[in-house]
């Protein structure tokens, strides 16, 4: 009987420790070469999502440089686009002003970043909520040594 009992318990520890060398060896094969899979149907979905989404106006920021009549407006834009030429600037009509906003800036901080340059030629600008064109994403050369 005590043959037995000994028989049994050698056979048991011998199946746990082969099964758990197994299961180590697994694991680091997967940790060695690791296997990814995407279904086509998530690529085509995001696809279709980001066409979608082109053209269409997202909340985010702008500065404002002037609130007037249509005239001082046309003079402010042709001045801010001639001082500022990579920021995008924009003539915007809410009754009964003629509004002259800058960037699309998808942040606050973004915005407060610009508006400190802008302001050297319009002291009385500020950052406004406003609906904005989807501005393309930069990555600088650090951006992508840190990836």
């Amino acid at each position: 009987m005590v043959t037995i009992i000994r028989y049994i318990a050698t056979l048991t520890l011998l199946i746990f420790s082969v099964s758990g060398w197994a299961q180590n060896d697994t694991a680091q094969n997967a940790v060695n070469q690791p296997h990814f899979s995407e279904d086509f149907r998530i690529t085509d979905l995001v696809e279709r999502y980001s066409n979608n989404l082109k053209g269409k106006p997202i909340d985010g920021f702008r500065v404002q440089l002037f609130s007037g009549d249509r005239d001082l407006a046309n003079q402010n834009r042709k001045k801010a686009i001639s001082n500022y030429p990579q920021i995008p600037c924009v003539l915007i009509y809410e009754t009964p002003d003629f509004k002259v906003q800058m960037g699309n800036f998808r942040t606050e901080l973004e915005a407060e970043k610009h508006l400190q340059i802008i302001r050297q030629g319009f002291p009385g600008a500020f950052v406004v909520r406003s609906k904005i064109n989807l501005p393309e994403l930069t990555f600088s050369e650090n951006d992508e040594e840190q990836n």
